[in-house]
């Protein structure tokens, strides 16, 4: 959903990103295939390196119709 972000990087690192939790998740895929681990760390400059990348991304990919509002759904 449009609440839920995520981003795979090369390195087989997963980025996700509940925007309205409020929650950041990083997983290394390759060394924790079932995403036990959470290896986010908000002071990891590696972490919010890739925290800007996803939101970065989404940032640039947004609709940006004139006149276009998001739908509402809590």
């Amino acid at each position: 959903g449009r609440w839920m972000r995520a981003m795979f990087f090369d390195d087989g690192f997963k980025v996700i990103e509940d925007r309205r939790r409020g929650i950041v998740e990083a997983y290394d895929l390759l060394a924790d295939p079932g995403e036990l681990d959470n290896q986010f760390e908000p002071s990891d400059p590696r972490m919010q390196d890739r925290l800007m990348q996803l939101r970065s991304f989404f940032a640039a990919h947004a609709l940006k119709k004139p006149g276009y509002k998001l739908p509402y759904r809590p």
